[in-house]
């Protein structure tokens, strides 16, 4: 009896890849001169700031579009992102920047990296984002809804205003008078000058510390931790 081969079934799987959405970067650089605070006014990105000993500020900003919702499109998003410009503004002795947009949308992702002089102050009000800051003397407030902010700082008033995530701040002990650091559901802490001051409360926690310096720091965020050492 003759034999019966069973057919050989061969199936060739197809995997569809999609294309990454397209980034665009954005630069500006100009002198520092005249300028003592530069503020962020932005949607949703992160922020790297690096202060030093230069006297120009340099600016790249990296745009990511992304979906708003159920109901947008990613290839809107990605005309967005084609058609911004990267705004600034000096009025008086401040330097703003912003990304503007034709619609006045802002359906991408930022991410900020900066370098600029450490006498400089720094603004900046986001939706959603990450701040590191190194450097940074001529002080700083911080506005952020949700995120994370990680700072580093020798000189000036400190303001932290942080709706959901952590905040840490490091600064020079000898810089600063009155500390405050709270968390209305999380911890709060300030190492500073060898103390450790634990925050008190039931839910939300807070903790003050005051020094010799001419400055202040004050760290408020709404739920998540609060964190400022003093060296």
């Amino acid at each position: 009896m003759a034999q019966r081969l069973a057919p050989l079934l061969i199936v060739t799987a197809f995997v569809a890849t999609v294309a990454p959405a397209a980034e665009r970067t954005l630069s500006h650089t100009q002198s520092a001169k005249g300028i003592d605070i530069v503020a962020f006014d932005a949607g949703t990105g992160d922020f790297e700031l690096t202060a030093g000993g230069v006297e120009e500020i340099a600016i790249t900003v990296t745009l990511t579009p992304r979906r708003g919702g159920l109901f947008s499109s990613l290839k809107d998003s990605e005309r967005e992102v084609e058609q911004a410009a990267l705004r600034s503004d000096v009025v008086g002795q401040r330097l703003i920047l912003e990304i503007e947009t034709e619609s006045g949308d802002r359906r991408f992702e930022e991410r900020w990296e900066v370098q600029l002089p450490s006498r400089c102050g720094v603004e900046i009000e986001a939706g959603v984002g990450n701040v590191t800051m190194q450097g940074i003397a001529g002080g700083a407030k911080l506005e952020l809804g949700v995120g994370s902010v990680k700072m580093d700082a020798p000189d000036g008033d400190i303001f932290v205003d942080l709706g959901v995530g952590d905040a840490v701040v490091t600064a020079v002990a000898a810089s600063y008078g009155p500390v405050k650091a709270s968390g209305g559901v999380g911890d709060a802490r300030i190492k500073a000058a060898g103390d450790r001051v634990e925050g008190e409360g039931f839910v939300g926690h807070s903790a003050s510390w005051v020094g010799s310096g001419r400055h202040r720091i004050q760290v408020e965020v709404g739920v998540g931790d609060a964190h400022v050492t003093l060296d």
